[in-house]
Parts: structure tokens; C-alpha cells; sequence
């Protein structure tokens, strides 16, 4: 926002610019709701007590006075530097801020040099090969590719962005370049390369460094106070990974609570398909800096610095309940997403949202939070000891393999649907009777011996079935009666068409006309005579075949021996 007389309101929010309204680009309420003068004098005189005798005083005493008494804007600087102990861990850095700052500003000043230099070889470069043949010429290298030095200069670049984004209605920050933009690129640069170099900067730090700014006013305080929140498990630790693994794991928990207390609302928006996810990032990542009214914000993040993050499931529970009756009469996920992330004023106010949040007990929320955690790492475990009940199992302990289930065909894969789509008439007509692509035999073939019928002639037949098996399978194959025509009844009717070797399904031609047929001395093989074509048939088919393979039907083979059709049983 450019330079102009404005006027601002308690919070150091603009509201006016040059004497017109900048309601069109600002969405935060400036009617605060507050206390009044003798409430205000007690708060101070309650927290400039805890502050004298900080030490001496438990949390639970300071939580108490939390509750009824505000902590007042004159002293919110120095109650969140004794609860973060920015002091501390100043004391246990190993760096200074301040000559780290210096090193940063001077890399940022060599890459801007570097990046002029880049700029005026890529002006010479266009002036010199402009032309189509020019364009295929590599062009000079950009900045980002990195020069190995933190902070990367892509983190730096993002960070340069988002500081125009980061309350820019504010009088710190509205300014491009100005001081309150300068301290915040500072603290943002120096914790992503000296601090966390592993993380760097992520989305949304720059909205928990501008509050800090705010409040904690010096600069060096803010850069502390941002290291202790960022590396304290208690406050935003992982927050900012680069999966965010806990914003993720606190959605789930928020989830269960949210269908725990309000069941009613969280069906509602399940059954439309919103996850926590798509509206509780922006509340955890941002510390819920995006709420109109900056008392209840002001109020909120007093009981984050005391109680750490699970103050923002607090704070985001009580928005469910007072958003709970609209929500439910929401029918679209494009009415509730937008409600959820901008919500109305009247909704987040301080005499509204504060006391709802104080509603919500500590203690019934740490169990509920506990138990449902406990549940998420049980579940794996207990789904699987439900599995291995349910399976079989030996005297021995091993499981049993899971029969298959032969009474109902596998539901086909969606490639093989796709491929049955674009079947011929006639393919479509051969699989409707049965015929189907041949499986592959399991275990070695079996050897075929060569003998002599009584009529002379060669055939071929299994030698290595024994008597007992081939009494079963003959029992249990009522279609290996050594009848005429047995092997005809034996082969799809659409397989019989003389097209049928040339409409790709994977089964020869056959005729039923002009054959002989006749049994093997075992009365395991089925002989048939063929003519000349339908051996051709036959062989050139085979041929094609991806499997190399005599087609397999009910567990019966058919081969092509010289001039004989062979019907043979296939040991599996």
C-alpha cells in the first residue's frame, strides 16, 4: 500500500487512506468490544502483580487470571516474553542476531548484483539473437539456481512475496520496503538459515512473525520469541515440515472431535465431502490471524503462548458450535468452504467467541485428545487381529491360503473391460460361450507315448496317468464317454464357424463334418481325424498365439498330432 495520511484504529489497522474508506480491500471489523476503565485497572494491576512475582506464582494461578482478567495491551510485551522465555534462549544460541542479520544482508546485496549482471546479459542476449535461430541458443543462467548459501535465494524470494501479503492494512506493514516489511524479512531470513536451514521458510510464518513484531515491538525480541514457538514442540514445531505431518495428524484429531461433540454437524459435512483439511490449515498454520475482529485474535493467542497449539483446537471447536446452526443448512461445499474460511464477524467477536472458548474444559479436551490418538495408533494393530482371527489356521499356527472362490467369475480388470468393449461381434459371441483365453499349464507337460490301435493306424496317447487317477477323472468327466460326437458337444458353438480362426479369440477353426473319431487304449485320449485346411487352421493359429499353447477347455487340452485332433485330460 503506497505512502498516505491515514488513520488508524486502536491496533495500528488502517482505516481510512487519504480521507476514502479502504473497506474494498480490507475485511477486518474494527468494533471492538472493550473492557471498561475500572475492568481494565484491575487487569493491570492483577498481571503487573504475576509479573513482579513471576516466579513465585504457578501456572495455574496465571491461567486463572488469564480467564477473568484480559492481559492489557501496555504489558502484553513483557507477560509473553516471561512465558516464552525468549531470554533463555537467546542465552543458549550459539549465534548472534544481530551479526547473522549483517551476514544476510550482505549475501542478499552480492545475489542482487549477481542478478543485475544476469539481467543485462539476458537484455544482450535478446538484442543479439532475437531472431527464430537466436531462440535456440541457451540464455544466461537465473539467480535460483542455488549458490549453495543460506538462506537459498528461492526461500528469499518467497519470502520477499509474502511480506506484501502479510497484513498489509496495517501501519507496520503496509508499506513495500518500509521498516515494519524490513524487520520481518529479517527475522524470516535469519531463522530459515541459521535457525532451520532443513525447513527454511514455509507459508505462514510470516503472519506468527508479524504478530510477534506487534506485540513484542524490538526486533531481536521478535526473533527470539520466533524461535522458541517454532522449535518447541508445545507451540508450532512440525507445523511447518515440509509434508506437514502434525498440521495433517491435529486435522484428524480436530475431525474426531468435531464429530465426538457435535455429531450432527460432522455427518453433515462428511456426507458433503469436506475434510478438516480444507479449512483448518489456514486456522493452525496462521494461528488464526485471519479472524476479523483482532481482540478475539489478541485473546486467542494469550492462551496459545500459555497453553501451546491445542489452544487453536480449543478456539476452533468453539467456532463450530456458534457456526453450527448455519453450517447445517449449508447444502454445497461451495457455501460452507467460503463460511469456514471468512467467517462472519458476528460469529468471532470477543463477547462472543472468548467465553465460548473458556466453555470448552481443559481437562475433558486433553482426555478426548489423548483417547482418540491412542485409537489412531491401536486401529492398524486392531484390524489385523481381527483379520487373523478371522483366518483358518493349522494345529501348527500357519495360515491357511485362501481358497478361491470358483462359484463366482473374478470381477475382470479394467484393462480387460476396456479391451472386451472393443471386441468383435463375433469375439463377443465366442465369450458368451464360453470360450475363454487359455490358462497356463502348471508343472511339467505330460509325455506322450506312441502306439498302434487295432486298425492299424498310429495314435497318440498320455502314458503317465495311473490307473486309479484316470478312474477318478473318469467318474468325475461324464464328457469323456468314448460316444460319437462326445468331442463335437465338447467345443462352443461359435468355435465350430470356419471364421472363428480368424476373429483373433484365442481358439482354432473346427468342423464337425467328415471326421473320425476314436478312444486311446487308456481311454483318456479322444482321437479325431482333421482335414488339411483345419490342420492349417489350426497351426497358423497357434502360431499367433501369445502362449504358444494347444487352447485348454475344462480342463481338457486339445493338440494337433499329424493328421489327428488329440483331446486329452490336463493333470494339474
Amino acid at each position: 500500500m503506497a505512502s498516505c495520511d491515514t488513520v488508524l484504529d486502536q491496533y495500528g489497522f488502517v482505516l481510512t487512506c487519504d480521507g476514502v474508506d479502504i473497506e474494498e480491500n480490507d475485511f477486518r471489523c474494527h468494533e471492538y468490544h472493550n473492557p471498561s476503565k475500572e475492568e481494565e485497572d484491575r487487569s493491570q494491576l492483577a498481571w503487573e502483580k504475576i509479573i513482579n512475582e513471576w516466579d513465585s506464582i504457578t501456572l495455574t494461578e496465571k491461567e486463572k487470571t488469564l480467564k477473568h482478567h484480559r492481559v492489557p495491551q501496555k504489558i502484553r510485551a513483557e507477560v509473553w516474553k516471561l512465558m516464552l522465555d525468549s531470554h533463555g534462549v537467546k542465552e543458549a544460541a550459539s549465534f548472534d542476531y544481530n551479526t547473522e542479520k549483517e551476514e544476510i544482508e550482505k549475501l542478499c546485496k552480492q545475489r542482487e548484483e549477481k542478478q543485475e549482471e544476469i539481467d543485462k546479459e539476458r537484455r544482450q542476449w535478446a538484442q543479439l539473437y532475437g531472431t527464430d535461430e537466436g531462440a535456440k541458443l541457451p540464455q544466461p543462467d537465473d539467480l535460483l539456481s542455488e549458490d549453495g548459501i543460506l538462506p537459498t535465494a528461492k526461500a528469499v524470494k518467497q519470502i520477499t512475496l509474502d511480506l506484501d501479503r502479510t497484513f498489509y492494512t496495517h501501519q507496520d506493514f503496509k508499506d513495500k520496503g518500509g521498516i515494519g516489511q524490513t524487520k520481518l524479512f529479517n527475522i524470516l531470513a535469519v531463522y530459515a538459515g541459521r535457525v532451520n536451514p532443513d525447513v527454511g521458510y514455509c507459508q505462514g510464518m510470516a503472519f506468527i512473525g508479524a504478530v510477534l513484531l506487534m506485540n513484542l515491538k524490538e526486533e531481536e525480541e521478535a526473533f527470539w520469541g520466533l524461535v522458541a514457538i517454532m522449535e518447541s514442540r508445545k507451540y508450532f514445531e512440525g507445523f511447518y515440515s515440509h509434508n506437514l505431518a502434525r498440521v495433517q495428524e491435529d486435522a484428524d484429531v480436530f475431525s474426531s472431535l468435531v464429530c465426538e461433540r457435535y455429531p450432527a454437524l460432522g455427518k453433515h459435512l462428511s456426507e458433503l465431502g469436506i475434510h478438516p483439511l480444507m479449512y483448518v490449515t489456514p486456522w493452525f498454520m496462521c494461528g488464526f490471524t485471519s479472524l476479523p475482529c483482532w481482540d478475539s485474535v489478541l485473546d486467542i493467542w494469550d492462551l496459545i503462548i500459555f497453553k501451546g497449539v491445542k489452544s487453536i483446537i480449543r478456539a476452533g471447536l468453539a467456532v463450530m458450535k456458534l457456526s453450527s446452526k448455519d453450517l447445517l443448512t449449508m447444502s454445497s461445499l461451495g457455501q460452507v468452504l467460503p463460511f469456514l474460511q471468512h467467517l462472519p464477524a458476528a460469529k468471532v467477536n470477543r463477547n462472543t467467541l472468548i467465553p465460548a472458548l473458556w466453555e470448552i474444559n481443559e481437562q475433558e479436551l486433553d482426555n478426548s485428545i489423548a483417547k482418540i490418538k491412542l485409537n489412531k495408533q491401536d486401529l492398524p494393530k486392531i484390524k489385523k487381529r481381527e483379520r487373523e482371527e478371522q483366518e483358518p489356521c493349522t494345529p501348527t499356527g500357519k495360515r491357511l491360503r485362501k481358497e478361491e472362490n470358483t462359484t463366482e467369475p473374478p470381477t475382470p480388470s479394467v484393462f480387460r473391460r476396456f479391451m472386451n468393449s472393443l471386441a468383435t461381434p463375433l469375439r463377443q459371441k465366442a465369450r458368451s460361450d464360453g470360450v475363454q483365453t487359455p490358462a497356463p499349464r502348471r508343472g511339467r507337460p505330460l509325455r506322450s507315448v506312441q502306439r498302434v490301435s487295432d486298425d492299424g493306424r498310429k495314435m497318440r496317447f498320455l502314458g503317465s496317468i495311473n490307473n486309479k487317477k484316470l478312474e477318478a477323472l473318469r467318474e468325475a468327466e461324464s464328457p469323456m464317454s468314448p460316444q460319437k460326437g462326445d468331442l463335437a458337444q465338447m467345443i462352443p458353438v461359435s468355435a465350430r464357424s470356419p471364421s472363428f480362426g480368424r476373429s483373433g479369440v484365442l481358439s482354432p477353426s473346427f468342423r464337425t463334418t467328415n471326421t473320425y473319431e476314436s478312444q486311446s487304449p487308456a481311454g483318456n485320449i479322444l482321437l479325431r481325424q482333421v482335414t488339411p485346411n483345419e490342420r492349417k487352421s489350426f497351426r497358423k493359429f497357434t502360431e499367433k498365439s501369445a502362449r504358444r499353447e494347444s487352447p485348454i477347455v475344462n480342463n481338457k487340452q486339445l493338440e494337433l498330432k499329424g493328421n489327428q485332433l488329440e483331446l486329452s485330460i490336463v493333470s494339474k
